[in-house]
């Protein structure tokens, strides 16, 4: 009886697969990762048990604690404001206001502030805020439709 030599066989991971769910992974942290939109603005928004997402072409008013006005970041006084949303909404279809207001604020400037945008023939204001989770549903009772 002969017995013959085995050939070695060289062992290697194959690591294809591995780098693919790398890269699934880097692309799912670079797409879900947040980004600061006014990083040099503090405002404090108010929080809201139940809230819907918007997404439309819109107009940003900002509010401070101070009572600064700011239409898409530029400083505008209070008297000129009307002047200034109507010069902001021109050649717009659908116009729509989206109202970042610090919870400090005083209410009768924010009504003001909506009277004015009514005046000009706006139809669509919304309030943004935070959403407050504790003590309201849990994130899958939200994605559950009406």
């Amino acid at each position: 009886m002969q017995f013959g030599e085995r050939k070695k066989q060289r062992r290697t991971i194959n690591i294809t697969s591995l780098i693919d769910v790398m890269f699934l992974l880097l692309i799912f942290f670079a797409v879900t990762s947040t980004f600061l939109e006014h990083p040099g603005l503090t405002i404090e928004l108010p929080t809201a048990k139940s809230s819907d997402v918007v997404e439309t072409k819109e107009i940003i008013v900002v509010v401070t604690k101070e009572g600064k006005i700011l239409i898409n970041d530029i400083d505008i006084e209070k008297n000129n404001f009307e002047n200034q949303l109507k010069k902001a909404f021109e050649n717009t279809k659908e116009p729509t206001m989206i109202l970042k207001a610090d919870k400090d604020v005083s209410y009768g400037l924010i009504i003001e502030l909506m009277d004015s945008a009514k005046r000009i023939g706006l139809k669509k204001v919304v309030a943004f805020t935070k959403i407050d989770l504790q003590d309201g549903p849990s994130p899958s009772e939200k994605l559950k439709p009406f």
